[in-house]
Formats: C-alpha cells, sequence, structure tokens
C-alpha cells in the first residue's frame, strides 16, 4: 500500500513538474529557436535521467511516466506549430 502511495504521488509530482517545462519551452521556443534548442537538450537529459530511476523502482510507473512524456510531447508540439502558423 505504501508503494503504491509513493509511486501515486510520484507521477501526480512528475506530470506537474513536466506540464511547466513544456509550457516554458513552448513559450521559449516561439520567441528564440536557439534558446528553445538548449532548453529541449536540457530537459531530455534530465527525462532520461529520471526514467533510468524510475525503472529502477517500478517497470509500470516507468512505462506510464514514459507515456506522459510522448502524450505531453506531442501536445506540445501541436501547441508550438500552433503559434507559429498564428504569428505568420
Amino acid at each position: 500500500m505504501n508503494e503504491i502511495l509513493f509511486g501515486s504521488m510520484l507521477f501526480i509530482g512528475h506530470l506537474i513538474t513536466v506540464s511547466l517545462a513544456l509550457a516554458i519551452l513552448s513559450s521559449l521556443f516561439v520567441r528564440n529557436n536557439k534558446m528553445g534548442y538548449i532548453f529541449i537538450f536540457f530537459l531530455l537529459i534530465s527525462s532520461v535521467y529520471t526514467l533510468g530511476v524510475v525503472f529502477n523502482f517500478s517497470v509500470v510507473l516507468g512505462f506510464s511516466i514514459l507515456f506522459m512524456y510522448l502524450c505531453l510531447g506531442v501536445l506540445t508540439y501541436f501547441n508550438i506549430k500552433r503559434k507559429r502558423e498564428s504569428q505568420t
């Protein structure tokens, strides 16, 4: 029971953190491509490290966080694409 509570708290906390980071990426990438790519680089490094740690804790939690990364990444891509089209 304790592991389920810890895993759910870890997932929710990570969901909030990644959502905020991708919102920052979205606004940063639209304003300045170079800074956006630098931010993506550091975000990817931290994501790979986090996935390594989480997969050592629980495989199910690791795959759920990986799925969360994919979904939020796709949403961020389309958000950036929409913002770029509205600027032109």
